[in-house]
């Protein structure tokens, strides 16, 4: 019995091992059965790869080979679709094609550009417009939607003063290449296209000079590679949006309708950036006026409550103004008892005739105004006190007393070397004269051979001096014939936006470039060892025969040696920073910013703005285009004297080159600037493709 139950029991396990057996040997079949259907599959997926590959090799030999193709004919089959928009575009723009006069029959824009005027691509061989430049023209018509906007390849927009009418399409949000969009100068209506605030790599966009209404689209400010935006002389209306630019070098909104503050974030732009509007706030010099308290609910509901917090802070009003009210009487008080204090230690000086007041303001003497000296104050006569006359044949028949009795009204605050006065003598002899600051304590003999020197040189476009007076080492007067007509900073810069702006127009920037260079080149020849130092427009005046005439020459000795060369940091030139050393060299790189100054209307330096403006020039003409960068208060002269204006920025791109080596001499500037003043000279003499401007390069 136990040997059948053994057996039983082995039978049973046998039993189980072979089912099991067979479960495993099932598992195993099934597992080849997978692996070798995935390996039919694979082959059959690479015999299909095989058939398709032979397939295509077949077509692409049987076409005709690009030697076979007819000529305009290229690989790229979206040059059909860009020839046909710039088709429909005309239709539009010039629907007679009298203006552009392209050849619409010609297949290929890119490799025929000679039959479609402005029209340029990057890559011609590839076959996609990417430039569409048109300039000084009269376009009766339109820019249409759906036309512009299928170049989808388009990188630059460029329409300028080309009479265009109508409204902005919208869809030019569809060109995501562009970077720049420049439709200045023409008739465009209607609102500014949000959408173009899509467009996510633009750097310019400019539309000034049209007639656009509305408000800024707030969509722009997420045009963070923007480094111009120009909306000048519009009608458009509203606020300006809170924007930030982190790029932005050039931003102008001047000549519309905007209201309201100028958002914190462009606080360090230029003020005339924002001149002819109702705006306020930094960087004008309007100050906004309060926000109004929250109106009170209008509901039922919330009278009452309104009612109960009014009393509420009555009590805290009334104490809010009883506190700043004793404030200010006792600042008051205090500005009373320091001037009355002040009054009864000054020393008594001599006494002098009253001078008058003079619209409305007060004038005061030389000797309040401090410039008699403090050892001197009693006694204006002494050893010391004898004026000297630069001319030898001196006309003049006033002494240092009445100089220094006469009345005085302050012309130019504490400058680089002094503070400059109007003084009115009692025959009402009228001189200008500055109390230098020589940080250097020149003696005597030194600064009296320094002024005869100044004092001997004449020419038309120096201002003359008349006198020199030393007292003591920090104590000295320099005196000058007055010129009554204003700085060439004044005359460009002041009263922008304004009735009471005088328009510089371009004949006379042009007379003034010549005028100041002449002068420069004069200093130069007389002084070869002694540069101006001190070039800027705030020291170019203008005489009785609007002639212009440069100041400050020759008190370069009296300048600092500590603190380097004083010329003003936005005339300063490269060299000068590592230096500290003036030449003539840097004087003409002086003499180039000006001359910006003069083409542009810009501020050549502003006290905190990183924006330097030889740099901004050429950051511009890099672009391969000099719209940008002229004075639009010049535009009316511009279709008549462009080129004019594009040589003399020729010029002055020479004299702003960052190696001192490759600037021109004076001389060399003077020539170059007869040469546009000369009627015989042809335009042919003055053109020049904008390739050969300094520091521009292939775009």
């Amino acid at each position: 019995m136990k040997d059948l139950a053994a057996s039983k029991c082995q039978t049973t396990s046998f039993g189980n091992a072979a089912i099991k057996g067979s479960e495993v040997f099932k598992q195993g079949l099934s597992r080849r059965d997978q692996q070798r259907e995935i390996r039919e599959m694979l082959c059959i997926s690479l015999c299909c790869l095989h058939i398709f590959s032979l397939v295509g090799k077949l077509w692409f030999f049987s076409m005709p080979s690009h030697k076979d193709r007819p000529k305009g004919h290229v690989m790229q089959p979206d040059v059909s679709s860009d020839r046909q928009a710039l088709i429909d575009f005309m239709k539009f723009a010039d629907p007679q094609n009298r203006i552009l006069q392209w050849n619409v029959s010609s297949l290929n824009p890119c490799t025929d550009q000679n039959a479609w005027q402005g029209v340029s691509c990057k890559k011609p061989d590839i076959g996609r417009v990417t430039f569409l430049e048109l300039e000084n023209l009269d376009l009766p018509g339109t820019i249409a939607p759906n036309t512009l906007s299928r170049l989808d390849q388009l990188r630059v927009l460029r329409l300028i003063n080309v009479s265009l009418s109508g409204p902005i399409p919208p869809d030019l949000s569809s060109c995501i290449h562009l970077k720049q969009l420049i439709l200045l100068g023409n008739k465009l209506t209607g609102n500014i296209p949000a959408s173009l605030g899509t467009l996510a790599i633009l750097d310019r966009l400019s539309l000034r000079n049209n007639q656009l209404e509305g408000e800024i689209p707030r969509e722009l400010s997420n045009l963070q590679e923007l480094q111009t935006l120009g909306l000048d002389y519009n009608s458009l209306t509203g606020p300006i949006p809170d924007m930030f630019f982190p790029k932005m070098t050039d931003f102008g909104v001047s000549h519309n309708r905007l209201t309201g503050s100028i958002p914190k974030s462009l606080a360090s732009t230029s003020p005339t950036s924002f001149a002819g509007n109702d705006l306020c706030g930094p960087p004008t010099n309007n100050t906004c006026p309060p926000l109004p308290s929250p109106s009170s609910p209008q509901n039922a509901h919330s009278e009452p409550r309104s009612s109960e917090r009014d009393k509420l802070s009555s009590p805290s009003i009334v104490i809010i103004v009883v506190f700043s009210l004793a404030i200010v009487v006792f600042i008051c008080l205090l500005l009373m008892f320091y001037f009355r204090s002040d009054v009864k230690n000054k020393p008594v000086t001599h006494k002098s005739k009253s001078p008058e007041k003079k619209d409305g303001g007060e004038v005061q003497s030389i000797d309040s105004a401090s410039m008699q000296f403090p050892e001197q104050r009693g006694s204006v006569e002494g050893e010391a006190g004898r004026l000297i006359f630069a001319a030898e044949d001196n006309q003049h028949s006033f002494g240092l007393k009445e100089l220094l009795r006469a009345s005085a009204e302050m012309l130019v605050p504490k400058g680089t070397v002094g503070t400059t006065y109007k003084a009115v003598l009692g025959e009402g002899v009228v001189f200008a004269v500055k109390r230098l600051i020589d940080r250097n304590l020149t003696e005597k003999p030194e600064f009296e051979k320094q002024l005869a020197f100044v004092g001997r040189l004449k020419h038309p476009n120096l201002v003359p001096l008349v006198a020199y007076y030393y007292y003591a080492q920090e104590e000295k007067l320099l005196v000058y014939d007055y010129l009554p007509n204003k700085s060439l900073y004044t005359r460009l810069h002041a009263n922008r936006g304004t009735n009471e702006r005088e328009l510089l127009a371009w004949p006379d920037r042009l007379q003034i470039a010549y005028g100041v260079a002449q002068g420069l080149a004069f200093l130069h020849r007389e002084c070869p060892t002694m540069p101006h130092g001190n070039l800027k427009s705030t020291n170019v005046v203008f005489d009785g025969n609007g002639q212009a005439c440069i100041a400050d020459f020759g008190l370069l000795p009296f300048a600092s040696v500590q603190n380097g060369p004083q010329a003003s940091d936005g005339y300063r030139a490269p060299e000068m920073f590592v230096a500290k050393k003036v030449t003539h060299k840097a004087d003409v790189y002086s003499f180039g910013v000006m001359l910006l100054e003069l083409l542009t209307g810009r501020v050549a330096a502003r006290q905190g703005s990183s924006v330097d403006l030889p740099r901004w020039v050429n950051s511009t003409v890099r672009e391969e285009w000099t719209a940008e960068v002229f004075d639009y208060e010049l535009v009316t002269y511009r279709r008549n004297s462009e080129e004019e204006m594009v040589y003399l920025l020729r010029i002055a791109l020479d004299c702003v080159a960052s190696n001192p080596e490759q600037r021109p001499k004076m001389a060399q500037v003077v020539k170059l600037i007869e040469d546009i003043k000369s009627p015989e000279l042809s335009s042919s003499d003055m053109s020049f493709s904008i390739e050969h401007l300094p520091g521009s390069v292939e775009q």
